[in-house]
């Protein structure tokens, strides 16, 4: 085999690789631009007015991580091994009615208060460390969920 032989063998090689990361580069870019998604988040947070901070709230956000609308038809929290599902928003407040459109990039957060939650949760007999999750419906009947937060309920009411 003499070098035009090795050369010939070194290119076919190298447009076969190209060719295959432009289909693999294709594949993902198609996805990405079809996909539709909500990531959810439960976090513990204040709202700010001013300088003014609130009690301490319990905070779902949803955010549409996809190309295309979708539109919000539920926002709740999810308790230990999805055993009860509810919606603690009614004392609480949120950026938008439900069920509420979500273009591409946009959120949407409900709220409540903790002290008012860990005393739902208290009256229900869950005590100690309690996992919850952030959980949110579309209209096409799609569940999102967020990552566990773990909270200690008799904690929560001494706030």
């Amino acid at each position: 085999m003499d070098w035009l032989d090795t050369a010939k063998a070194v290119a076919s090689v190298g447009g076969w690789v190209v060719g295959a990361l432009t289909l693999g580069f294709n594949l993902y870019k198609f996805r990405r631009e079809h996909a539709s998604g909500v990531r959810v988040t439960l976090t513990q947070g204040w709202l700010v007015a001013g300088h003014d901070l609130s009690d301490t709230k319990l905070i779902v956000d949803a955010a549409n991580t996809g190309s295309n609308a979708l539109t919000l038809s539920w926002v709740g929290i999810s308790l230990p091994r999805d055993q009860k599902l509810f919606d603690p928003f009614g004392s609480g407040g949120g950026s938008a009615l439900l069920p509420h459109r979500l273009s591409p990039g946009e959120n949407h957060l409900q709220w409540m208060d903790s002290v008012a939650l860990a005393s739902s949760l208290y009256e229900h007999g869950l005590r100690g460390k309690v996992k919850l999750r952030g959980v949110c419906t579309d209209q096409t009947g799609s569940t999102y969920r967020s990552k566990p937060l773990t909270i200690h309920v008799e904690s929560w009411l001494s706030t």
